[in-house]
C-alpha cells in the first residue's frame, strides 16, 4: 500500500513541469521591509546608547541591569540584524539569488541569537531582583530583630503617667 503511494508521488513529481520562476520583491515590499529595517536599527541604537547612559548614573538611581556588560552587544545585534534587514531588501533575488538567501539566513539566525540572548537576560535580570529582595527581607528582619532585642534590655522611661 504504501509502495503505491510511493510509486504515485514519484510518478506526479515526474509529470510536473521544473519552475525555476525568481520573482523579485515588490516595491510595497521593499517600503516596508525599508521601514521594519530602519526601526529595528533605531531600536537597537537606542537601547545601546540608553544602557551606556544607565552605567554612568549614580549607583542610587541605576536598575538592576545597569552592570551587566552583555546587554550593549544584545542592542548592537539587533542593530545588526536591521541592517541585515535593509541589505536583504535591495538585494534583487532574480540577479543574485545566492546573496539574497544568504543574506536573509544571517539575519533570521542573528535574530535568533539576539532573541535567546535578550531571553538570557531577562532571566538573569529577575534571577537578581529576587537575590534582591532576598537580601532586603533579610536586612529588614535582622534590623526588626536588633530593635526588639533593644526594647527588651532597656527599663521603661517615665513619662509621668501613673499606672
Amino acid at each position: 500500500m504504501i509502495a503505491g503511494f510511493v510509486l504515485f508521488a514519484v510518478d506526479v513529481e515526474a509529470k510536473a513541469p521544473r519552475v525555476r520562476e525568481i520573482t523579485p520583491l515588490s516595491p510595497e515590499v521593499k517600503i516596508v521591509g525599508t521601514i521594519l529595517g530602519l526601526l529595528v536599527i533605531g531600536v537597537g541604537v537606542w537601547l545601546a546608547l540608553s544602557h551606556r547612559a544607565q552605567g554612568k548614573k549614580p549607583a542610587e538611581e541605576q536598575g538592576l541591569g545597569a552592570g551587566l556588560r552583555w546587554r550593549t552587544p544584545i542592542a548592537v545585534l539587533l542593530a545588526a540584524c536591521g541592517v541585515l534587514v535593509e541589505v536583504g531588501v535591495w538585494i534583487d533575488p532574480t540577479k543574485a539569488p545566492g546573496a539574497f538567501v544568504t543574506v536573509w539566513l544571517l539575519a533570521m539566525a542573528l535574530l535568533t541569537l539576539t532573541l535567546l540572548a535578550a531571553g538570557f537576560d531577562w532571566w538573569w535580570v529577575r534571577r537578581l531582583a529576587v537575590w534582591e529582595r532576598r537580601e532586603l527581607i533579610r536586612d529588614d528582619r535582622e534590623r526588626l530583630f536588633d530593635e526588639l532585642a533593644r526594647r527588651r534590655q532597656e527599663p521603661p522611661q517615665a513619662n509621668g503617667q501613673a499606672h
